[in-house]
């Protein structure tokens, strides 16, 4: 799941929460997409009349198994990208993304630092680049 929201005088609990989304499964095969927490809240986001002056905001992406253990939601490279394009063309700027980690930790970060750090893939990029890997060893066009 992942919020959107603006940050409260410093206090996640106070923050005013924009949007909400979830994880959107197309289907389990891992060949077609998904729609993340993520991408999922940034457009719900309801656009702004004025933007000139892009509002800051923060998204918070929390990840529960299914015995409701918090696990890792760092985003992947895809969400990044949308992270970094979609709010700009609402009239918002993401500032800090909270992600949950393996440990139950959240951790807070920069969107620019995501953006400079390693990135991951979800299984449906990975999936699409081996096929595409494949196509071009037997010379698929």
């Amino acid at each position: 799941m992942c919020r959107a929201f603006y940050k409260g005088k410093g206090d996640l609990k106070k923050a005013r929460i924009l949007s909400f989304g979830v994880n959107q499964m197309v289907n389990s095969n891992g060949f077609s997409p998904s729609i993340h927490a993520e991408c999922d809240a940034i457009s719900k986001l309801i656009p702004l009349r004025q933007k000139k002056h892009l509002e800051q905001i923060n998204l918070l992406v929390i990840r529960l198994s299914s015995k409701n253990k918090i696990q890792s939601s760092k985003p992947c490279s895809n969400c990044i990208e949308t992270m970094a394009k979609l709010p700009p063309k609402k009239g918002y700027k993401i500032q800090n993304v909270y992600y949950s980690d393996g440990f139950g930790n959240i951790v807070k970060t920069s969107l620019s630092s995501l953006e400079k750090e390693e990135r991951h893939y979800s299984k449906y990029y990975r999936n699409r680049q081996q096929f595409n890997n494949n196509r071009e060893l037997i010379g698929d066009d």
